[in-house]
């Protein structure tokens, strides 16, 4: 049988298999398709059909939109890691669970994610991770190295608890950083500490795309105390390749970045 043929056949299984399985005509809900009443799901056997529908829910390791700052991120699920430590990373489905042992401990585990940028650098890189609490029922941290090839060493930032993290490394290829290595490749290392336990769901970065037009500066930006610092809203902006905003912050009024004690986050505002 020729290949075009077996597809042909194929395609036909495909066609029938979905008319025999769909929802139509005038069955109700409530019955198999032998006519039967649905079993309860106390009394369903394996040989029962199933008799309720799946309750779904947005699961731990599912890649969410924030991972990837638009379409040309590149990513990597958290199981797709290059390297890991002996201990204290484990499969936990499409997301990797780290764990450091007890708060206290000083434990260590990490795992390396390996970015194919095929020669470019990255613009921006991205991090989707869900933190647990640790044994003592604190909030777990985590901390996310960045190999810099022309420094010779990683470049370290942390640490940190939010769910979605974005660093801008704009800047720092400008400054002179070099973050691919002989291949071109991007190395993204994250890890666990002193009893920190987490899920890493996703890693990603967008290429460098030269693009050097400022943005307009948001409008209505309002700034709200709450309990330990400041929630801040404002406007978002339309710009389909914006990878996030970043927030400076003194003690004093500015007007300039580059005004003494301005200060700024680590990690850029995410636009999701």
């Amino acid at each position: 049988m020729s290949r075009t043929l077996r597809l042909a056949v194929l395609a036909q299984l495909v066609v029938f298999l979905v008319i025999f399985t769909g929802c139509g005509g005038s069955q109700p809900l409530s019955s198999t398709p032998d006519g039967n009443p649905s079993l309860s799901a106390e009394s369903a056997t394996e040989t029962s059909w199933p008799s309720t529908l799946p309750a779904d829910a947005l699961q731990p390791w599912e890649t969410r939109e924030t991972s990837g700052v638009n379409a040309d991120s590149i990513l990597a699920a958290g199981i797709e890691w290059f390297d890991t430590s002996i201990a204290g990373v484990s499969d936990n489905h499409d997301a990797s669970r780290m764990t450091s042992g007890d708060a206290g401990s000083k434990e260590l585990s990490w795992a390396t994610y390996r970015l194919r940028l095929q020669g470019t650098q990255p613009g921006v890189v991205s991090l989707d991770v869900n933190p647990l609490p640790k044994s003592d029922g604190t909030q777990s941290a985590y901390w996310v190295g960045l190999a810099d090839y022309a420094a010779g060493c990683w470049e370290w930032h942390g640490p940190m608890s939010d769910n979605n993290v974005r660093f801008g490394t704009a800047d720092a290829v400008a400054d002179g950083a070099d973050y691919l290595s002989d291949v071109g490749n991007l190395f993204v290392c994250v890890v666990a500490h002193d009893g920190a336990a987490f899920d890493v769901v996703c890693v990603g970065a967008n290429p460098l795309d030269g693009d050097t037009t400022t943005p307009d500066a948001p409008a209505n930006l309002v700034a709200a105390a709450v309990s330990g610092g400041l929630a801040l809203t404002w406007d978002a902006m339309s710009a389909a390749d914006l990878a996030g905003y970043r927030v400076y912050y003194c003690d004093e009024a500015f007007t300039l970045k580059d005004h003494p004690g301005v200060k700024t986050l680590d990690t850029l505002a995410g636009v999701a």
